[in-house]
């Protein structure tokens, strides 16, 4: 656990060289500006200013886009869109995850993290299934809280620890049970640990990392749900990092290494890993320059594009366009849309073009006369963004503002999910769906991109391609004068 909290420290020291300086002047008049042409920006940019906001890093958004949460060693927040009040748990209680209920997954310095309920603000502690790792660490959580991931500990801040899965029950409480790990790291030797970092929305798979005995190399690890209902462990994408044989440390042959222990994501549609990779240069016995790296779940394939180079991906909706970061001229971290052919663009260039609205003045550092927008998150819906970077009059101080987008920022817009009301039948175990009256069937991946299309009269049906891999789908079915969307799990 205190891994995974040292790659954010070691990430907020960096981002504290960044230089930012907005007059009050220029904000009333951006602000009237904004609201003259808000074409695709229906709020914001705006800055959380409240004593515990800039004093925390940011942890990220909820699924719904409404609660963005941060958290620093003592103190952390909850900022609601809504309401546009926070809330701030008690010290030592960091929100690492928001359901979209607004309830609150906790890690504890000084014990077992727990759960914080929305509506009467009470803490639940967890409870290990194991005694000898008795301290419990939540690292992430669905969007609807039923599935819960993180690691137990044996001593609080050590890395002697086992991943664990949680599933919440009828009553609320949580059932955690110990995943397995494997017994060797790709080296044939016994890793320093193995942890898990985050799970897919319906909890069928957990992500994380194998750290192996040199430190070195840190191995994409996903835990699986099988027929038998257990989750079974094995390498992610190890035919890419490690190729097919792993020798001795002194004669690597392997062809990607990972930096996954510094990065390592899910992007906001959950179709995505991602990464940064370096590749092995055997002849020269070196790593070469770290490059964008993502893992296509639904395809099951990977990417790396490679002519971009000194940057990570750290969120996807296409194989050809993703969001990287790279350090900036300041020393911090910026970010830019990263193309496959290599081209690059500054976010906030992209941003103008995909809404009409010219954000760059709002995140100008004034000292070099240019925008650094410093470290963005995406919500699952595409429409609210929020960004990070280090006040730098105050290295203890942080600048966290969001953006409330019209549309999808990404271009990608999913159906909009209807109650099912009947006229239609589907089959899962035979991917068939047999419909009552006329109906027009849409089939899209989890990131809203069309795979299949058809016409079906009624007392009919429709078989889905069986070339599709396993993963999340989104049906949509236009029939009877209405609009309704299933979500088949092959």
């Amino acid at each position: 656990m205190k891994h995974n909290l040292l790659s954010i420290t070691t990430i907020t020291k960096k981002l504290a060289r960044f230089s930012f300086f907005l007059s009050f002047g220029l904000f009333i008049s951006y602000f009237f500006s904004l609201s003259l042409k808000a074409q695709g920006i229906v709020e914001g940019p705006i800055m959380l200013t409240g004593e515990h906001e800039t004093a925390c890093i940011i942890g990220g958004i909820s699924s719904n886009g409404r609660y963005i949460f941060g958290f620093n060693s003592e103190n952390s927040f909850r900022y609601d869109l809504t309401t546009k009040k926070s809330y701030y748990p008690a010290k030592q209680h960091r929100i690492v995850s928001v359901f979209d209920n607004g309830d609150m997954l906790i890690f504890v310095g000084e014990g077992s993290g727990g759960v914080i309920t929305g509506a009467d603000q009470k803490f639940t502690a967890f409870t290990s299934p194991d005694p000898d790792y008795p301290f419990v660490g939540p690292l992430f959580a669905s969007a609807d809280g039923k599935h819960i991931c993180g690691n137990v500990a044996k001593e609080k801040g050590g890395f002697t620890l086992k991943p664990f899965v949680g599933i919440r029950q009828e009553d609320g409480s949580y059932k955690l049970s110990i995943l397995e790990v494997l017994p060797q790291d790709v080296l044939g030797a016994e890793p320093q640990f193995t942890n898990a970092m985050f799970c897919s929305q319906d909890g069928k798979k957990i992500f994380g990392l194998q750290k192996d005995w040199t430190g070195f190399l840190d191995r994409f690890m996903v835990w699986e749900m099988g027929a038998d209902n257990q989750y079974h462990i094995q390498g992610l994408d190890d035919a890419t990092f490690f190729g097919t044989q792993i020798p001795l440390p002194n004669d690597f042959e392997f062809t990607f290494l990972p930096s996954s222990g510094r990065r390592m994501l899910p992007s906001f549609n959950g179709n995505y890993i991602c990464a940064g990779s370096k590749p092995y240069i055997k002849d020269e016995e070196r790593l070469g320059k770290e490059s964008p790296y993502i893992y296509n779940l639904s395809e099951k394939k990977s990417l790396i594009f490679d002519k971009i180079t000194d940057a990570i991906a750290i969120n996807a909706w296409s194989d050809n366009e993703l969001l990287c970061s790279e350090f900036a001229p300041t020393g911090g971290w910026d970010s830019f849309i990263g193309y496959k052919n290599g081209t690059r663009k500054p976010l906030y260039e992209w941003i103008k073009e995909k809404t009409g609205v010219d954000v760059s003045s709002f995140f100008n550092i004034s000292e070099i006369n240019t925008p650094v927008m410093g470290f963005p998150f995406l919500s699952a819906d595409g429409k609210v963004m929020v960004t990070f970077r280090v006040d730098p009059n105050d290295s203890q101080k942080g600048n966290i503002a969001y953006m409330v987008f019209k549309d999808n920022i990404t271009g990608i817009n999913t159906p909009e999910w209807a109650g099912e009301k009947g006229g239609y039948r589907y089959d899962n175990a035979n991917r068939t769906i047999k419909v009552d009256f006329d109906a027009q069937i849409s089939l899209f991946d989890v990131s809203g991109c069309l795979l299949a299309h058809t016409s079906l009269n009624a007392d009919t049906e429709w078989q889905l391609p069986y070339s599709l891999a396993e993963g999340i789908y989104i049906m949509q079915i236009a029939l009877d004068g209405r609009k309704e969307v299933l979500k088949v799990a092959l």
